[in-house]
């Protein structure tokens, strides 16, 4: 695990990236917090731009479900997909 501290916008950000998650995947998760305003509106542009940057699969939370809070938003090379799978 690595924690980074930085600068965006003036606001203190922090990431906190985990790599190899269990001894059955190569997943990765980045963790962003933010003090202040960020640079996007919800999850779903935040996940959007990461993918852009990094062109593999993103997973988010979709939050927008209110009868299943445990929804997620995919975003790869196939689209967006929500689903009840974190990965």
């Amino acid at each position: 695990m690595y924690i980074y501290h930085g600068k965006f916008h003036h606001d203190r950000v922090s990431v906190t990236v985990t790599t190899g998650l269990n001894d059955f995947t190569e997943f990765s998760c980045l963790f962003l917090v933010f003090e202040g305003v960020a640079k996007w509106g919800n999850d779903r542009e935040c996940a959007l731009d990461l993918y852009e940057h990094f062109h593999c699969k993103v997973v988010c939370s979709h939050g927008t479900n209110q009868y299943n809070p445990y929804t997620w938003l995919h975003i790869s090379d196939k689209g967006e997909e929500i689903s009840d799978k974190a990965w």
